[in-house]
């Protein structure tokens, strides 16, 4: 849960990066400093081992400059006990992206989720969550994301890129996101693991009751080159279904394996068949 929290933080193009530094920074070692309600020395611990730490000599504000040494003296104390890998600054893309989506406001929303989906049990919550006959399940696992960060974050993009409006945190696209994408698949697990009806009967309600992400390139090349407007792509199976095909069929020239390809590359193709196709 925790890694794939975080790998949706990363968005399209930090993904990776944001995937390595939660494979460095265990969850082991974020619990600690949560127990200590110590969200300081865990923004230090996410900034430090990501390279994202700037020079203060680099910064021209008053406020950075102090919010930065008092990142750089809780990092220069973690390192004593913590030697691992750390990330390079190149390993991360700030443009071409939206400053809402900067790695470093991202980093800031993944120690204030982290601390409270530990201190709150968020696993257990999000279990509850779906499980339950009663509520806007939905709406509740939305708020378990519905989080602020400190002070400095929710006026900064990055350490030195102030903002005339307030940060949001974490956005309702990113939240909804990550709830497709990583607590739909774990709280399944779960019901598969511990043999729970309720929870995967749960699950799939708010699946199909999700509304779907934002057009993105594949979806967008899929729908164009292949569905034709034949099906819309609009739940988050259908997206998921299609990037499914393009990320194991179409990248990999495996058209003659795939049924729908078959189709699509036959003389006659009829628009019932190949929707009758696609929806399987």
């Amino acid at each position: 849960l925790y890694e794939g929290i975080m790998e949706g933080l990363g968005y399209v193009r930090n993904m990776a990066p944001f995937e390595r530094l939660a494979r460095i920074v265990t969850l082991d070692a974020v619990k600690k400093l949560a127990a200590a309600e110590d969200e300081l020395k865990l923004q230090a611990l996410l900034f430090g081992v990501a390279g994202l730490l700037p020079k203060i000599a680099s910064l021209n504000e008053e406020d950075s400059k102090e919010y930065v040494r008092a990142l750089i003296h809780a990092w220069d104390q973690l390192r004593r006990d913590f030697r691992c890998e750390i990330l390079h600054p190149a390993d991360w893309q700030f443009f071409p992206t939206r400053p809402m989506n900067f790695p470093t406001v991202r980093m800031a929303a993944a120690s204030a989720l982290m601390k409270r989906i530990l201190r709150e049990d968020g696993f257990k919550r999000m279990i509850q969550t779906v499980k339950s006959f009663q509520g806007n399940k939905v709406q509740e696992l939305y708020s378990l994301f519905s989080l602020t960060t400190n002070d400095f974050w929710k006026t900064h993009y990055n350490f030195d890129h102030p903002s005339t409006k307030t940060v949001k945190a974490l956005g309702a696209t990113r939240t909804r996101d990550i709830i497709i994408n990583t607590v739909v698949p774990m709280c399944l697990l779960y019901a598969r693991i511990f043999r729970d009806a309720a929870v995967r009967h749960g699950t799939i309600e708010v699946y199909h009751s999700m509304s779907p992400s934002a057009e993105n390139e594949i979806t967008r090349l899929m729908q164009q080159q292949l569905l034709k407007g034949r099906l819309a792509l609009d739940s988050p199976g259908r997206q998921q279904a299609a990037i499914q095909l393009y990320k194991f069929y179409c990248t990999e020239g495996r058209c003659h394996d795939c049924d729908i390809g078959k189709l699509v590359f036959s003389t006659e193709i009829e628009d019932g068949t190949l929707r009758s196709s696609v929806e399987k």
